[in-house]
């Protein structure tokens, strides 16, 4: 497991149709500071659910190693979906229910998106990804919200070093669906499934990165899987599940 990065302790906002982002400040050395912003009202008219990109298309510019952490691209593993499954009791789709190993996903420095696959665009595009990733459909993500802001609430003294969770889970009303998540629900997601949530997002004013949100403890009870997951977040307002990346310098 990778060493846990912690967020600046602050409070965030969130009402159906408007939220306040708060910036993470970063513990390693040459990590840049984001702005977590999710959620959003883009639908899918537009967009395919499983989507191949280009660098091209992206738009953007690869990082020096020197200004941008490394992100290694090593997606969960079918044990950690079927582990997940079984814990919130979700069914796992058939087609979710293969090991990455058998498509060509070996692990390597993750550049841009690859390969995105779309979620509906409704205030709860986070917990829709995450959703995603552990079975295979977004159905569930009304349980994934519900399970996050209850382990904030459980856990307040440990999140305490991070954030305030009573007053963050009173001012956002982050149990309400079309709530959208911050940075505490990544922070959040990430803790409780014990894996790294790296989001492919623009940093300030610089180009888009990938940044690693990191558990902020360790679970005694949680059986230690391999993987992590991987987002997108655009114009930072919209998540959508990458399922793979280009490697870095490609």
């Amino acid at each position: 497991m990778a060493k846990k990065s912690s967020a600046k302790k602050a409070t965030s906002k969130g009402r159906k149709g408007a939220h306040s982002c708060s910036k993470t400040t970063q513990t390693r050395p040459r990590r840049r500071t984001a702005y977590s912003c999710t959620g959003g009202s883009e639908t899918l008219a537009n967009h395919r659910r499983d989507e191949k990109l280009s660098p091209t298309e992206m738009d953007v510019e690869f990082q020096d190693e020197s200004e941008a952490e490394v992100v290694l691209f090593q997606p969960t593993s079918i044990e950690w979906r079927q582990f997940f499954c079984k814990c919130f009791d979700f069914q796992l789709l058939p087609s979710h229910n293969v090991d990455s190993s058998t498509v060509d996903q070996s692990p390597h420095p993750a550049g841009p998106p690859k390969q995105i696959r779309r979620t509906w665009g409704d205030g709860n595009c986070f917990f829709r990804c995450i959703s995603k990733v552990i079975s295979g459909s977004e159905k569930y993500h009304a349980q994934i919200r519900n399970f996050v802001v209850k382990f904030q609430d459980m856990n307040k003294k440990k999140f305490g070093e991070h954030f305030d969770v009573r007053l963050h889970l009173m001012e956002s009303c982050m149990d309400r669906s079309g709530v959208w998540a911050t940075e505490c629900e990544l922070f959040a997601a990430a803790t409780m499934l014990q894996t790294t949530i790296n989001v492919y997002t623009k940093c300030g004013y610089g180009d888009r990165v990938w940044v690693p949100y990191q558990p902020c403890f360790k679970l005694k009870t949680t059986t230690k899987l391999e993987g992590q997951i991987y987002l997108s977040n655009y114009f930072n307002v919209h998540f959508n599940v990458v399922s793979d990346t280009w490697a870095l310098g490609t």
